[in-house]
């Protein structure tokens, strides 16, 4: 047989292609079977959109083990261009830009996540980059780096492309000219390619009204045939096209969330899975069950989000073994252990049976609301009966007893800030502090705290662990809106002996104050360090903007205190829209859109005055940063303060702390620190501030994968890493002293 032979061979479109196997959202690899017939329609739908002719030249930089890899180096071919292919496994920045200078590219392929990299060696090397078109893709694209891509690469085109392997290579692409920012918090996934359809539909699988969330179906000719010897996955996943006419359609479940904006492209919008936020941590309920299933005594559970007192709270419900009953205490000990603060319950329920519906599935309706167990000690005196009140209320629980735990039992900093005004309300002759409550949360010992002031450790103080008196001390630093509870687990894992103190975050305390310094603040924590240390062995460790608290405190201590380390963790630099050198631009006649915004809002918020206060203190480059901060929320301007823990009022102090940080000036001293970066804030290439720049004696950082900034706190790995460095931090001599460079 000739070579003319085989390829006089045409293949027929139901034959098949390629098997490609992708792991999906599970973890376990599924072979995706994709037909001759998709294939080639694909291909060659793509071509036109992405400009290729004879002249095209294509360095495809996206892995040859995506389908969408083969996708970049096939079509330049099928349109008579030609591709030039890296000769390496990888090629740095500067690699890339000279070889597609060299070699005349006009067309070029990447990764979401080498897009950072290329456009950190451009800003650097203030250079641009010249192609006809550059496309990306393979992540959510922030809108932020689309906007940089746009400023940093002079091409023509920029596509994001989109698309599960399920729907062949890349089904959905958003292709604008070079001069069209993005407006969106993550740029558009575009409209479907060649012939699909694209639909936005709810659980019932309904269309959603334009601008509603719902999960994407992708359908027409071009989807797989589906999964390799998975029939009952193939037909989960690939189910009939409802809307088509024709009656064999099929059309894919993608799993992934998204609308459709008022152009007709999609956004992308997340995954369906149960996800919820719950102040600020996106979690997966699924997650927590699989832990909970792990436990020698859980039958069977399910973990749900569920309003109580006005707040969004993590439930699990759990059936024990056969004969045997579940100590709901214990399970939250091993649930701590396990799991990031963020994900572990506000309250456990055993149950004898989980409600199920007609389809044998949890009936989450029919799941009773938490209820207080166990033994309850009873008020035994108006004083404890009038604060029981108060926190029956605050807490959303029926039945609290005068010796629970205030933050066992759903207590958090902000529910903290509510009862303590209720208490001044209700005591006003007692003078009550927030930390008062961190320090005694129970009713009772609340209470004798109040009867005996001289038993309080003093306003700011909270201490986290009593250790042996005579052993060093941690000292925590707040980051922004938190309180040093979120420090708890990190003590916990240092062992009892370990003596434990944080402060009260300034913008949670009734001290904070306009026009406040960073020094103002830093001052008044070195205060209370030299007060309370009395001549003890200590450690500094600071959380997010807690870190440059404690880098200040430690710089005006000096010699006064015996420090041996200070911790930094993911403490990142002023935010770009803040920073003294950035001066934002805006388009025509979108400063007076953005001002007149601002003008209707202040007159209905109840909050005027504050922001009127805040504003006056702004020069004229904060307040245009602070106009383009506005015009570029999607969210439009908060109105539900001035109560603490509403969106308002945390916007507020987001824009007082960043006027306060960003007049700072860190000066150099020499301290042993020792820095750890969450991982998501290494692969987002988030602006950090570079402690050895600073300190001659600071450690290279140490990477936390798996972490984000809210995480990172509550890590089991780097509570390890950081005993370690705490352990040998007290062990070294007694002598050693430092001094400014």
């Amino acid at each position: 047989t000739s070579e003319a032979d085989f390829l006089a061979v045409a293949p027929l479109a139901d034959q098949l292609a390629y098997i490609i196997y992708t792991s999906g959202s599970t973890g376990q690899p599924k072979g995706v079977m994709v037909d001759q017939g998709p294939l080639i329609d694909h291909l060659n739908a793509t071509g036109p959109i992405y400009l290729m002719d004879e002249d095209s030249r294509e360095l495809p930089f996206l892995p040859f083990s995506s389908d969408g890899g083969h996708e970049r180096w096939i079509v330049p071919l099928m349109a008579g261009g030609s591709i030039l292919l890296p000769d390496q496994l990888l090629w740095t920045p500067e690699d890339t830009v000279n070889a597609i200078r060299k070699h005349g590219v006009t067309h070029a392929s990447f990764p979401t996540s080498y897009v950072h990299e290329l456009l950190g060696w451009l800003r650097e090397k203030g250079q641009t980059l010249d192609l006809i078109l550059c496309s990306f893709g393979g992540e959510a694209m922030p809108k932020e780096t689309f906007n940089r891509i746009a400023r940093a690469i002079n091409s023509r085109y920029l596509i994001n492309g989109y698309g599960p392997t399920e729907t062949v290579m890349t089904p959905m692409l958003w292709r604008v000219a070079q001069d069209r920012l993005c407006e969106t918090v993550t740029a558009p996934i575009g409209r479907p390619v060649g012939d699909r359809w694209a639909y936005i539909l709810d659980a019932d699988g309904n269309a959603v009204a334009p601008g509603e969330i719902g999960e994407i179906h992708l359908g027409g000719y071009c989807v797989a045939r589906g999964y390799n010897n998975l029939p009952e996955k193939t037909a989960d996943l690939f189910i009939h096209d409802n809307f088509a006419l024709n009656d064999h359609a099929r059309m894919y479940r993608t799993g992934d969330l998204g609308r459709f904006l008022p152009d007709g492209m999609i956004q992308f919008a997340g995954r369906v899975d149960d996800q919820v936020k719950i102040r600020g941590h996106r979690i997966e309920p699924a997650e927590i069950e699989t832990v909970l299933r792990g436990f020698d005594d859980v039958a069977n559970c399910v973990v749900v989000a569920a309003e109580v007192a006005s707040r969004l709270e993590l439930i699990a419900y759990v059936v024990p073994r056969s004969g045997a009953s579940v100590d709901t205490r214990s399970v939250r000990v091993r649930l701590q252990d396990l799991l990031p603060s963020a994900m572990v319950p506000g309250y456990i329920i055993e149950m004898t049976m989980l409600p199920l519906n007609a389809n044998h599935k949890v009936d989450k309706s029919q799941l009773p609301l938490p209820r207080r167990e166990g033994v309850i000690i009873k008020p035994a005196n108006d004083d404890e009966a009038a604060l029981l009140t108060i926190w029956k209320s605050a807490l959303g629980l029926d039945e609290v007893g005068v010796t629970d735990n205030f933050f066992e039992i759903g207590g958090n900093s902000i529910t903290a800030l509510r009862v303590l005004a209720k208490v001044r309300d209700q005591f006003p002759e007692r003078n009550a502090e927030i930390t008062d409550l961190f320090n005694f949360p129970t009713i009772r010992s609340l209470l004798l705290a109040l009867s005996e002031p001289e038993c309080k450790p003093g306003a700011d103080i909270v201490h986290l662990q009593q250790g042996k008196p005579d052993q060093p001390v941690l000292y925590c630093f707040p980051g922004l809106l938190v309180s040093t509870r979120e420090y708890m687990k990190l003590v916990k894992s240092l062992g009892e002996d370990q003596s434990a103190v944080g402060f009260m975050c300034h913008s949670l305390t009734e001290n904070q104050e306009l026009d406040v310094s960073v020094t103002d603040i830093s001052s008044r924590y070195a205060e209370l360090v030299y007060r309370e240390a009395k001549g003890r062995t200590c450690a500094f460790l600071g959380w997010s903007w807690g870190g440059l608290l404690a880098y200040e405190a430690a710089r005006m201590l000096g010699n006064d205190i015996d420090l041996r380390v200070v911790g930094m963790v993911d403490v990142c630099d002023m935010d770009e829209d803040f920073d003294l050198n950035a001066r934002p631009k805006f388009q025509q006649g979108q400063w007076a859109e953005i001002e007149a915004r601002i003008r209707v809002w202040l007159q209905k918020t109840k909050m005027r005055e504050e922001w009127e206060r805040l504003l006056a203190l702004m020069d004229d480059l904060a307040y245009a940063q602070f106009v383009h901060f506005v015009g570029k929320s999607e969210f439009g301007l908060p109105t539900d303060g001035p109560g603490i823990g509403t969106r308002e009022h945390t916007f507020w102090v987001l824009i007082d702390n960043a006027l306060v940080f960003r007049r700072h000036e860190l000066l150099p001293y020499d301290v042993p620190i020792a820095s750890w970066l969450a991982g998501d804030t290494v692969s987002r290439k988030l602006d950090l501030i570079d402690w050895q720049s600073l300190s001659r004696l600071a450690e290279a950082p140490e990477h936390i994968p798996g972490t984000d900034h809210l995480t990172i706190i509550g890590d089991p790995a780097f509570h390890t890493r950081f005993g370690k460095r705490l352990t040998n931090a007290f062990e070294q001599p007694a002598d050693m002293k430092f001094s400014s460079k």
